[in-house]
């Protein structure tokens, strides 16, 4: 027990001793050279999550999402056993994955913005009565609005402090909402700064809030009248998964037909079959909306 003892003394001072000569002969130009390597591997470890990022078509880093999605569909296609299946499964899923979780993210982004933008507009409208400036309109639409108004607008306020002119700025706004509304806001606060204000401008931006709001009625009607549509389709859509399950389930004689390469073929291809229902079902119904 002593013997230990003193061997971790002896480590003890040995260790504290290396540390002390290790800290008095180091090289500070070393450190900054070796600081600034570190720099750019993780700059280039940036630039290739870019490059990744740019096949779902965002600047976010997908990737985890991707790997997720990958070994989720693995997983479901082992049940099958078989390794081709399994294979594709996996590489559709690291696919196609994130392009549908960027759609789903985008379009709740932009529900959230079409939802703030009348009152945005006549925010901005009422600053702009009140004497204010362009840019402090802005500045008091984002002070006093939440997210995703909040953030746009302070991305106005930064690039336009940067030196981007006001205008390039609210109208890279509108380019990443991807949106109609936006669109017309970014046109009527370009026209706004050009003018310099007015009874003219404040007018100008009245307009575009009764346009904001009569485009949200328009689109609350197509809803409403397509639901009927939308539901009926879940329905369809519903029923042959649910019935598929029931007899895997209650009917053994059937689980056969799914262990077999034809049974998995026709499992497949109802799959996609349902899947191009949905897709073209979608693709009307926006055409519709696209009307407005």
């Amino acid at each position: 027990m002593l013997a230990f003892f003193f061997f971790v003394v002896l480590m003890a001072i040995f260790f504290f001793t290396a540390g002390v000569i290790a800290y008095y002969s180091r090289n500070p130009l070393a450190e900054i050279i070796a600081a600034h390597q570190r720099q750019q591997a993780r700059q280039e470890k940036t630039k290739e999550r870019n490059l990744l990022a740019e096949l779902w078509h965002t600047d976010e880093d997908m990737l985890p999402v991707a790997v997720t999605a990958g070994m989720a569909g693995a997983f479901i296609a082992f049940a099958f056993g078989d390794p081709v299946l399994m294979a594709a499964t996996a590489l559709a899923a690291f696919i196609f994955a994130p392009r549908l979780y960027i759609k789903l993210k985008k379009r709740r982004r932009q529900s959230l913005f079409l939802a703030q933008l009348a009152r945005v507009v006549d925010n901005l409208a009422s600053a702009i009565r009140a004497g204010a400036s362009p840019l402090q309109a802005v500045q008091y639409v984002a002070e006093t609005s939440p997210e995703p108004i909040k953030g746009e607008m302070d991305r106005v306020r930064d690039d336009v402090n940067a030196g981007v002119p006001f205008e390039k700025a609210v109208k890279d706004m509108a380019a990443r909402i991807d949106l109609l509304e936006a669109h017309v806001l970014a046109d009527g606060l370009a026209l706004l700064a050009e003018a310099g204000g007015g009874t003219d401008a404040v007018r100008l931006l009245e307009g575009a809030a009764e346009f904001v709001r009569e485009r949200k009625r328009l689109k609350a009607r197509i809803a409403a009248a397509t639901g009927d549509v939308r539901l009926g389709f879940a329905i369809v859509t519903f029923i042959p998964v649910l019935l598929g399950l029931v007899m895997y389930l209650a009917m053994p004689e059937y689980r056969n037909v799914v262990v077999t390469y034809r049974g998995r073929l026709v499992a497949l291809a109802g799959v996609g079959c349902l899947a191009a229902g949905h897709i073209m079902v979608a693709r009307i119904l926006k055409s519709g909306e696209s009307m407005l």
